[in-house]
């Protein structure tokens, strides 16, 4: 277990990166590799090589741990699988238990692994904390902080400034104020930011700020593009857990 947690830290490490930055940008090579097959002509090797890739991008985001990004990697395997299935067997049957089987191996795999069971407990834990009217800090774990994050997030939004924002700076002041008040001392000596991009947003730049993030996401969204949709998937998805932009 010691080594399944810190060998996916070290990995991103190896890059300069955050794990969870990483694993986006893992998601997002599965849908090129998937979106590829889908347009190209599949000899025997091919089909291997492009298996063994999906498999290969699966275990390192398994060994990155970002608990929305596998949860959304599994989502896309999920759905291009039961989409390929269908295709081949014309049968809707056949493709739900294909992906029945499928996800029930995950499931199993996952139930095996005691730090994906304590990081479910985490998370459970954490949400009862942050609506019981004494918060404290569980145990600065990465659920626990983004929980308390979120909470202070919510907490310093006054009007009128989230209309026009705080700034950057005026939001940092605002979260590290909130932080050491509530005793988060992990938040306050890690300068955590809202960790959700929306709650960052609306404290730097309001809800001028909200409008002028989504309208570019919008028009996206009429090309109707198939591997734009989906990278504006995972980045909408990202944006739940973190401040990315």
């Amino acid at each position: 277990d010691w080594s399944y947690r810190y060998t996916g830290t070290k990995l991103a490490a190896q890059i300069g990166m955050h794990p969870t930055y990483l694993s986006i940008y893992i998601n997002f090579a599965t849908v090129v590799t998937i979106y590829i097959w889908s347009i190209s002509k599949m000899t025997r090797f091919r089909v291997w090589l492009v298996v063994s890739l999906l498999g290969y991008f699966l275990l390192f985001n398994l060994l990155l741990i970002s608990r929305l990004n596998v949860v959304f990697h599994i989502f896309i395997f999920s759905f291009f699988l039961a989409k390929f299935v269908f295709e081949k067997f014309q049968s809707k049957v056949i493709a739900i238990i294909t992906v029945a089987l499928w996800l029930i191996s995950i499931f199993f795999v996952a139930s095996q692994i005691s730090l994906v069971k304590r990081k479910i407990v985490q998370t459970i834990d954490s949400g009862k904390n942050i609506f019981s009217d004494v918060k404290i800090e569980i145990s600065g774990h990465s659920t626990d902080s983004r929980f308390n994050a979120w909470y202070c997030s919510i907490s310093v939004m006054r009007f009128p400034d989230i209309i026009w924002g705080r700034g950057l700076m005026g939001a940092k002041e605002a979260l590290m104020s909130c932080y050491k008040q509530k005793d988060f001392f992990f938040n306050y000596a890690n300068n955590f930011n809202a960790h959700n991009q929306v709650f960052q947003t609306l404290l730097t730049a309001g809800i001028i700020g909200i409008i002028l993030l989504f309208i570019p996401i919008r028009i996206s969204l009429n090309k109707k593009s198939f591997l734009l949709n989906f990278f504006l998937a995972i980045m909408l998805v990202s944006f739940i857990s973190e401040s990315i932009l």
